[in-house]
């Protein structure tokens, strides 16, 4: 027993560092565990390291107990290991036993050919009290009773033939890269479904030769979450995010197979697999009342012709076209100027806009990789002034743009995760891309400072009246209120309670979109279907989310500071919950 407290690394290193992947881990982390509790017995501090290693060496001979430590061994293993090193490691709080005498508990050969999980990879050759002075034990109430002792024998086990070396999982980096092929192999599929890739271009071509089928694509991401299962959490919490990351994603690329095949799902059940988060329901009496509202605020007697007043009196805010990047270009620099101040951006950041028509969208952010993005304006229906704020704010600072930027900043280059240099538009990841992006519009511009700087630059410049700024936007703080209702129209289709006229009829009524509007947001439905819960529902998670950490509007320093934490972290909507 003296050998086996010194201070003994070389052999201990020799041993530990020619295990396989996982089994080594789980000896280190029992080892961290244990040492991380111990204050008075014998150990020593991991250079430039918070963790303990304990002493370690060889058995003496007196205490290899060989007759029951050979009863399972094979003859021709026997001599040699009685000269394997063994590794001793101190067990305080674990087992108890009243039995002192060292004894085999499980013959050798049926413990390994049970599992080849590492932590069936050691063997409980016994217990035993090794003579520390009872009045010793009375003062180390760790020890509870006594200390227990048990020889991990994986190396000596696998040295000498008694198993097979386990099957040594993929590290994450491995599975992240696979993870990235199969999304891309997806996207070969699915044209929507990668939204965004800069990583090898190389794996791009692959995909596009190999074509891999749907089933093989399904099959092999089951396989992956597979690997990434471990009986452990990881202690860093941003590695705790990563596996919940990988693990969720490819469960949506999963889902998202099935439904490219037919499968048939609720909306509710849809937006649970595919953006790991459920919308509320709400009735048409909720909305009716919102409308309620702004029929008085509009001095509108008769709901039945809301949606006409509504329309009629909104055309006034229209940006002329002749103007629209004028006034874009303005709320983009104010939008980036007041997130600089906040949040810390790659100096060569950038992004170019471009005006489209015939989409399915209003607006739409194309990260390109190396902090630079396209952004595009749909121009085939008005843009109304509010939207100079709102897309400037959600599709460039502090949305879209800043979180792909910082992915890619503090995730694929510093630390080198290369799942993140892949957007899968389908997947959970959507929920927070979609819910930063809206609340960045809250929290770039507090409603007065919004106000104050759009009757001030962006109206002038649009040729509007700026006297009407507070009556406008007391009309759209009522009108966000409502803005589930294009989830119910949704939730109502897909589920086949109506049809796109009768849906189309709907927003017109109680979303107050003007016909050619309502055909507009059926057509992203059916596009998109689910994806419609990521607006709405995912700028109320991330709020509450933010507010729960301490970031409350009166704290807006601290607001800017949780939301780029988020915007830099794998971290999906279950997540945000906890």
């Amino acid at each position: 027993m003296s050998r086996a407290t010194e201070v003994y690394s070389r052999e201990f290193d020799l041993v530990l560092l020619n295990l396989p992947a996982r089994v080594r881990s789980h000896v280190e982390t029992k080892i961290h565990d244990l040492g991380s509790r111990l204050t008075r017995y014998p150990h020593h501090r991991l250079k430039g390291r918070s963790e303990y290693r304990l002493r370690v060496g060889r058995l003496p001979d007196h205490l290899r107990h060989r007759p029951a430590a050979e009863r399972s061994l094979p003859a021709n293993s026997r001599q040699s290991a009685r000269n394997l090193p063994l590794i001793l490691i101190l067990l305080p709080d674990i087992w108890e036993s009243e039995n002192h005498r060292c004894t085999a508990l499980l013959p050798v050969r049926e413990r390994f050919k049970a599992s080849t999980n590492p932590a069936t990879c050691e063997l409980l050759l016994g217990i035993k009290d090794f003579d520390i002075p009872r009045e010793q034990r009375s003062k180390k109430s760790s020890l509870k009773a006594r200390c227990v002792v048990s020889l991990l024998f994986v190396s000596l086990l696998h040295n000498a033939g008694l198993c097979a070396p386990p099957q040594e999982a993929p590290s994450v980096n491995t599975v992240a890269e696979r993870y990235v092929k199969l999304i891309l192999a997806m996207g070969q599929r699915d044209p929507d479904y990668v939204d965004a890739y800069y990583g090898p271009a190389s794996w791009q071509t692959e995909a596009a030769a190999e074509q891999k089928p749907l089933a093989q694509i399904a099959r092999e991401s089951a396989q992956l979450r597979a690997q990434l299962a471990t009986p452990s959490r990881p202690s860093d919490e941003m590695d705790q995010l990563r596996l919940e990351y990988l693990t969720k994603q490819l469960s949506a690329l999963e889902s998202r197979v099935e439904i490219l095949g037919g499968k048939r799902m609720t909306f509710d059940e849809e937006s649970r697999a595919l953006y790991d988060a459920v919308a509320p329901t709400f009735s048409d009496e909720y909305f009716g009342k919102q409308l309620d509202a702004v029929a008085a605020i509009l001095r509108v007697p008769n709901d039945n012709h809301l949606t006409e007043h509504y329309t009629a009196w909104r055309k006034a805010f229209v940006v002329p076209k002749e103007k629209l990047d004028a006034v874009f270009q303005l709320a983009i620099k104010q939008c980036r100027a007041r997130t600089l101040a906040h949040l810390k951006l790659p100096p060569e950041e950038s992004f170019k806009v471009e005006y489209v028509t015939d989409k399915p969208w209003g607006g739409y952010n194309w990260y390109k990789g190396n902090y630079h993005s396209l952004i595009q304006v749909n121009t085939d229906l008005p843009v109304y002034i509010d939207r100079a704020i709102d897309l400037a704010a959600h599709e460039g600072y502090p949305g879209h743009h800043v979180y792909n930027s910082l992915l890619e900043k503090t995730l694929v280059r510093d630390r080198d995760w290369i799942e993140f240099s892949v957007y899968p538009l389908y997947s959970p990841q959507s929920l927070i891309a979609e819910g930063t992006a809206n609340f960045g519009r809250e929290l770039v511009m507090t409603p007065p400072e919004r106000m104050e700087f759009e009757k001030r630059v962006l109206w002038p410049a649009a040729g509007l009246n700026p006297a009407r700024v507070q009556e406008y936007y007391k009309v759209q703080e009522l009108l966000k209120k409502i803005a589930y209702a294009t989830n119910e129209a949704a939730r109502r289709l897909l589920n086949g309670q109506t049809d796109e006229k009768t849906a189309a009829a709907w927003l017109e009524r109680y979303l107050l979109s003007e016909p050619e509007q309502a055909a507009h947001r059926v057509k992203f439905i059916q596009h998109y279907r689910t994806y419609v819960i990521n607006y709405n529902l995912g700028e109320d998670m991330v709020q509450k989310y933010i507010e729960l950490q301490g970031g409350t509007e009166d704290q807006p320093e601290k607001r800017w500071r949780i939301f780029g934490q988020l915007l830099a972290s794998p971290r999906l909507p279950s997540a945000l919950t906890r």
